[in-house]
């Protein structure tokens, strides 16, 4: 990347810092949703190609720390600590590089999470108006989707152009057609502006599941239909998990949706169970009748976390640190027709191999402490987010379930962790002082919290 780029893309992320810094937090949590899919990399930092929402993020960190306060208990301390875990993990890794990249590319989520919850507080239905933009730009990622899923010449000439250098991260795209090969130059699969259709499948149905909760909220026809599209584009991405979650979780949040009060109705669970099962089992007929390549998929996987299940006796609580995976399984992948390049495919694995046990107690401890935080707020019953909380949290069980199959990460990936935690924010922060679920003791009714919320973030 020239010279000239890459001082364009300086100037562009200082005038957007220059912005953010002189405005509210709502306006700072709208850049990073707007940033979020087309992402803009410029920036190179030693090899490490920075996107402008990363840029903007990691410039942003010391004035979201700042609001970090003792009332946050959880949630977005568990972020800090995980990241705190990563950052450790640097003194026995054997790749900085890798390093910088991996913990560089989380702090949009916490980021994001903290200033969203701050804006809720006050303004909410600025973070819904910055959702909204979200949601026209991942339209236009679905819709890339479905086209290159189409016409994989129009996928290639897209990745091939000098477009494609600036939507996605040049190292990838180097690699893409050289050393690291992406599912995406298959013609049975999509990414639009990713280079792994998978990953594009879990933004999309991420995406789509909280704009959905969000068009139910606010009775919004057009961001119905935007969610509906968001989802059925999975199905054109060729994930066959995506394919699965992209059926039965939108089932889930409609059970969800239509309970009442703190009970879902057992004829809705009956219902959800009646559809679920013999798609899942199509699914399971459908994945045995695929051919080889499927099979030889599922195949890798498995000799991979072997690998993992082997590594992780060897040093459970340090892992192996950054790079260590990578130096390490080349030897395990001889003579078992493996790509000597080939990572986890699982993203608790993963966070494990690189930062150990402890960063992974408090990934998950986080992502647990969400949808519990979320349950409070959909219990609540005292604003028009509920059932936006009860998508959000659907969305975290999609983000999690195929992450075990995906290295993306625990919170998401670059493009995910805007929304995903803007979301989050959204749902806690505008619940009122004092919520706490009354129901507690009587087990029906409407909820009256009294625990300040938040400390729910």
């Amino acid at each position: 990347m020239d010279l000239t780029h890459s001082l364009a893309g300086l100037a562009a992320i200082a005038l957007a810092f220059a912005i953010a810094v002189s405005t509210d937090d709502a306006k700072r949590v709208g850049l990073l949703l707007i940033l979020a899919v087309p992402q803009v990399y410029v920036i190179d930092v030693s090899g490490v190609y920075v996107s402008a929402e990363v840029g903007l993020a990691v410039a942003l960190l010391p004035l979201a720390l700042a609001r970090l306060n003792r009332r946050h208990k959880s949630g977005a301390r568990l972020v800090v600590a995980y990241l705190a875990c990563e950052i450790l993990s640097i003194l026995w890794s054997s790749d900085l590089r890798l390093a910088e990249r991996t913990i560089l590319y989380q702090v949009p989520f916490l980021v994001a999470l903290i200033l969203s919850f701050a804006a809720a507080r006050s303004n909410p239905r600025a973070i819904v108006g910055s959702v909204k933009v979200f949601a026209a730009l991942a339209t236009v990622e679905a819709l890339a989707v479905v086209a290159f899923r189409l016409s994989p010449v129009l996928e290639h000439s897209f990745l091939t152009s000098r477009a494609a250098r600036i939507l996605i991260n040049p190292n990838s795209l180097a690699a893409l057609f050289t050393t690291a090969p992406d599912n995406v130059i298959d013609p049975s699969k999509a990414g639009g502006v990713f280079t792994n259709a998978n990953v594009a499948a879990a933004f999309l149905g991420v995406s789509g599941l909280i704009i959905a909760g969000l068009a139910l909220a606010e009775r919004s026809r057009s961001l119905g239909i935007v969610a509906v599209f968001l989802v059925t584009a999975v199905l054109f991405t060729g994930s066959s998990i995506g394919a699965l979650l992209a059926i039965l979780l939108p089932l889930l949040l409609w059970a969800i949706s239509t309970g009442r009060g703190r009970r879902i109705r057992p004829g809705r669970i009956l219902a959800l169970a009646v559809i679920c099962v013999p798609v899942a089992l199509l699914q399971v007929v459908g994945a045995i009748h695929i051919a080889g390549d499927k099979a030889a998929s599922a195949n890798s996987r498995l000799l991979i976390w072997k690998f993992a299940s082997r590594s992780f006796v060897q040093t459970p609580v340090l892992g192996q640190g950054f790079g260590g995976w990578q130096r390490k399984f080349p030897t395990y992948a001889q003579g078992r027709d493996l790509t000597a390049s080939f990572p986890p495919h699982n993203s608790l694995i993963y966070a494990w191999s690189q930062a150990g046990l402890i960063a992974c107690v408090f990934a998950v401890g986080a992502l647990v402490w969400f949808e519990f935080a979320l349950r409070r707020a959909r219990l609540a019953q005292t604003g028009v987010y509920r059932v936006l909380a009860g998508a959000t949290a659907v969305s975290l069980i999609w983000l999690f379930v195929h992450g075990l199959f995906e290295n993306y990460g625990l919170f998401g990936d670059e493009h995910m962790q805007p929304i995903i935690a803007a979301a989050i924010g959204l749902c806690l922060g505008s619940m009122p002082d004092g919520a706490n679920a009354q129901g507690r003791n009587n087990g029906k009714g409407r909820s009256d919290l009294s625990e300040p919320t938040l400390s729910a973030v």
